[in-house]
Formats: structure tokens, sequence, C-alpha cells
């Protein structure tokens, strides 16, 4: 993360600013609009299809890893909430690990977004021909184990279509499917209550599986919370950033908490546990065995006229993603061309892809992997933001700040997975008693990685109060009747004022963080709270096989190899606008 020039440049706010000038893109999107992505994104696999996956795994207290699950993203969602309100553009996690991390760690987050959307919506799709085939009670996939399935490449295929029209004419059904997604979900909350069995909270039965179902069941249910981090690939389009995106991400997370949590109790609560392996848990079953036909088809059939919007929300945001990295140079430029308000090439690309992989690919497969994908995400999210806060969005001014975050970043990691791999997980002794001397062994370890992550972090946090010291210039919140004149100092644009350590100014490459910023959101507890949210991803993804994380490295080794292969001699396109572009930028509210 310290690296300078070629593949670790970074791109200054000022570029972001000049491209949202020059962007032909229309704000389309209102809070209600992003409201209804963010939560048509996360209700319907959190509700429809996770709440029945996670039971087998935790039990009764499934309803708590959905409340730990959106503890942790809460922690991450902060820092999604600053960043994206200060960078207010496409591309999400790509674009801040661009900004503060450098192209290299861009990439990563590229790819994170990809398999968290892209992915996922093909992954949607195949869950989505499963629940149809039970519907009309023919299994209409082919081949060996049913792989090949039709259904799911034409719900995909239809997703691809609707977004090349248009997203002005997606978004309207979008908000249509979203409230009434929302009304199905309340029908299956109130008639889950009304066929409850039993007492879900009795002692004894409520951590039937244990911490380590929890924390396995928590592991899972990221994927159900993943609409919120699309509200923020949409950035672009929304109506007025700096106010909305927080709002929409802060109501998407709550939503999605509220109601899914809701609707496991009631699940738990209605389902019979019967002793079949193939045993489907879900609210068509439950309602199945309480001898009510009118409900269990009322699920069943709404399912599958609205979990198909997942699949369209799914893809929104893929073309989006493909366009910035386009428009830095990273892939071809073919995927930043607009046709109306579309990426037209992006879409069809990409669309076929994921047609391809909906086709062939069971969700099985690649379910794990997306939650890995997402994890890492959040991460570089973070390390984006602690980052900035450092001093070095938009360029590397303080190398030693960069240091203490790799150490940290270092250490994290490896407490987390030495402490569940080598000591927590529980192991299959099969009469292995030397057990627990590797169990203190590997405990041991495991917290002096924990001690020096806690000393890096301090670390990072002297830095972040230094930074914090040093004066920016003051940046005038302006309205629409001002004149095109910027109050910014142009010495601190173009980097000739100096900090208290000799370094370049940040505030000519990163966003203002200042008292006149009075309208910019400030996650709050940072790097402390930011800190803990990334050692709890790298704790939950080291609940994974180690097979999952291999496809996982799989990935980001072919993207790799494809970046550095095409590549070459490039580097980032540097768009720095002269001082005279630099001098009518502002930032302007709506009033």
């Amino acid at each position: 993360m310290s690296c300078t020039g070629g593949a670790c440049r970074r791109k200054s706010i000022e570029e972001f600013r000049a491209e949202a000038e020059e962007s032909t893109e229309e704000s389309s999107l209102s809070l209600f609009d992003l409201l209804c992505i963010g939560v048509g994104g996360t209700v319907g696999s959190g509700v429809f299809v996770l709440t029945g996956e996670v039971y087998p795994v935790a039990g009764a207290s499934s309803m708590v890893c959905w409340l730990i699950a959106g503890a942790v993203c809460l922690m991450s969602a902060f820092s999604y909430m600053e960043l994206s309100a200060a960078i207010p553009t496409r591309g999400s996690t790509y674009a801040f690990s661009l900004h503060a991390l450098g192209e290299v760690w861009a990439v990563a987050g590229a790819v994170s977004l990809m398999m968290g959307y892209g992915l996922s919506g093909a992954g949607v799709a195949r869950s989505w021909s499963v629940k149809f085939s039970v519907l009309i009670g023919t299994n209409l996939d082919v081949g060996p184990g049913y792989f090949i399935s039709w259904t799911a490449g034409l719900i995909q295929f239809v997703a691809v279509v609707l977004v090349a029209i248009g997203v002005s004419f997606s978004k309207n059904i979008v908000n249509v499917m979203t409230v009434l997604k929302i009304v199905l979900v309340f029908f299956l909350i109130a008639v889950g209550f009304a066929a409850t069995r039993r007492n879900v909270f009795e002692a004894g039965d409520f951590f039937a599986e244990g911490a380590g179902g929890v924390l396995t069941g928590t592991s899972y249910l990221f994927f159900g919370y993943i609409g919120f981090d699309e509200v923020c690939c949409m950035a672009a389009r929304s109506q007025n950033p700096r106010k909305t995106i927080p709002r929409a991400i802060a109501g998407t997370l709550f939503g999605a908490a509220l109601l899914s949590t809701i609707a496991q109790v009631a699940l738990v609560g209605a389902v019979v546990i019967e002793d079949d392996d193939e045993f489907a848990y879900s609210f068509e079953k439950s309602f199945a065995q309480k001898g009510w036909p009118w409900a269990k088809y009322t699920a069943a059939v709404g399912e599958v006229i609205l979990l198909p919007v997942v699949v369209l929300l799914s893809f929104m945001p893929t073309p989006e993603v493909l366009a910035a990295l386009s428009n830095d140079g990273i892939i071809s430029k073919k995927f930043g061309e607009m046709k109306g308000d579309v990426y037209l090439y992006a879409c069809t690309a990409s669309g076929s892809l994921l047609v391809a992989i909906a086709l062939f690919v069971p969700f099985a497969y690649i379910w794990n992997t997306i939650n890995l994908g997402v994890l890492i995400g959040f991460n570089l999210c973070n390390l984006s933001l602690l980052s900035t806060r450092c001093g070095n969005g938009g360029e590397l001014t303080n190398p030693r700040a960069a240091n203490c975050l790799n150490s940290f970043v270092v250490c994290a990691f490896a407490a987390a997975y030495v402490l569940w791999k080598g000591a927590f997980e529980i192991p299959t002794l099969n009469g292995d008693t030397t057990y627990l001397t590797r169990y203190w062994w590997w405990l041991a370890i495991g917290l002096i990685f924990f001690a020096g992550m806690v000393a890096s972090l301090c670390l990072v946090a002297k830095e972040i109060a230094l930074e914090a010291k040093v004066p920016a210039p003051p940046l005038r919140t302006r309205t629409k009747h001002d004149s095109r004149r910027s109050s910014i100092d142009p010495s601190a644009l173009s980097g000739k004022s100096r900090n208290s350590r000799g370094g370049a100014l940040t505030a000519a490459s990163s966003y203002f963080i200042c008292e006149e910023d009075e309208d910019l959101f400030k996650a709050p507890g940072v790097p402390w709270l930011t800190g803990a949210a990334i050692f709890v991803n790298f704790f939950l993804m080291a609940q994974y096989e180690w097979m999952d994380q291999g496809i996982l490295a799989a990935w980001y080794v072919l993207a790799y190899v494809c970046y550095f292969a095409s590549r070459g001699n490039k580097s980032l396109q540097q768009k720095i606008p002269s001082m005279a572009s630099v001098a009518t930028m502002g930032i302007w509210d709506e009033t």
C-alpha cells in the first residue's frame, strides 16, 4: 500500500471532480429510488433464500446471526458513507481504493464488486430456477446432476436486456417490484407467526448449535446485506449524493436487518424439523406442513415473481464498474462508451458472461466465494478510509502512516486466521491427544499477532491525529446562485503548501475533512471502530473452508494475470485538470 508510481499510482479528488463535471450521466436517482435499489437487492435474497439456508447451520439462533451480520456490515458501512459522500462516483470500492490505496489494490476492489454483484445475480438466478421448478412440479434443468439451468440463463438474460434498455426504465420496474416484495415479506412474517408451533427462545434449544454455529451462520449472511454497497455504485447517478447516499445506506441496512431478522424468527417458529437430508427449510414448506395450501402457493408464486428483481439489481452496477475501469485506462475504452444512458458494450459483454455462468454454474459452487469477496471489499473500503484520514488519499505523502497501516493489515489477517483455524475451530480429533498442546501454541501465536495489530492501530491513530492538526484551506459551501469562482486556495491545489511533516498539503489530493464540511458525513470511531471492523471481517473470512479460500484466490490470480498482461507499460491515466478548470470546481448544495 506504500508503493509509488506505475500500478500503485493513485487518483486524486481533482480528477474525480473533473470527471463529474464532464459526465453526461443524468442524476436521476432520488433517495426513494436508492432505497428501493438497496432494500430490493437485500430483502429478496435474504428472506426468500438465506433464511432457509442458515437455519440448518445455526438453528434457532440464526436470528442472532442476522443481527451480528448487520452490526458487522454497519461497522464497514460507516466507511462507505463517508467515502461515497466525498467521492460520489461510479465504482464504489474500486474508486475508493484507487484514490487511497493505488491502482493495483483498486483491481482487487473491482473483482470483489464483480463477485458481489454480477456473480451473485447469476447465483440468485439459479436459486430462482429451483423455486420455479418446485412451483410447476417439473425440473426443467438438464445434464448430469441437472447442472444446466435454462430457466436461470433466461432470467439473467432478461435482466441484461432491461439494463440495456436504460437505467431510467429499469428503476421504475425496480421501485414497483420492491414495494410488492416488501408486501410479500410482511405476508410471510404475519402468516409465519400465525403458524408458530414452538417457543424458539427456549433455553437449550436456542443455542443448540453453539457459538461455532452462530459464527458460521453469520459468515453465510453477508450476501443478504450487499445491497448497501450497490447504492454506492450508483452514486454518480444520484441526486445530491453528499446527503442522499449516507441516508440510503443507513436505510438499506436498517430495513434489511429488521425484515430479515423478524422473518427468520417467524420461519424458525413455524418450521417442523424433519429427519431428511434433502429437507428444504422455507416458508412454503412450513405452510405446507401446517396444512395451509393457500399460504404455501401465495408464498411460492410471490417469490417466483419477485425474486428476479434481485437478479436485475445485482446486474445494474456491473456496467458502472466496468465503465470506471475503462475510464481509468485499465481495460478497453469500449467499456466506457455510452449509448443513451447505458454503457452498452459493458452491459452486453458482462451480461453474456453472466448468462453463461447462470446456465452452467450451480449456486452452491459460488455462494461461499461471493461472501468472501464481499468481506474483502468491506476491508478495502475500510483501509481506504484509514489511508485517506492519514493524508494518503490521491498521493502518497505520508509513507510512515502507510507502513503502519501495512503492519496493521498483516497482523489483523494473521491474528484472525491463526486464532480461528489454529485455536478456536473444533477439530476432528480421531484419538489425537496432542490437540490441547497445539491449541495453546496456536492461541499464543494468535495473541502475539493480535497485540501487534493493536500496537499498529495505535500508531495509525497517532498519524491520523497529526494529520487532523494540519490546517486545511477553508472550503465554502456554495449555492447554485453563487458565481463559478472557487474559494479554494490555488496554492493548496497546486501542492505548493507544506504540512507539518514536510510533505505536500494533503488537501490538494484528498477530500477536505474540516469544520467547513458541515454536510459531509464523517465516520465515527476512526480508527478504532474501523480497525475492529477489519479484524472482524478477517475473522469471519477464516470461518470458510480452505477450498473456498482457494477458489477465491484463483479468481484474484486470474484477474491479476489479465491485468498485468494487458497493462504492459501503461499507467493510470492522469486527468488532473488545469488550474483554470479547478477554479470552477466546488461543493454545491441544492438550496
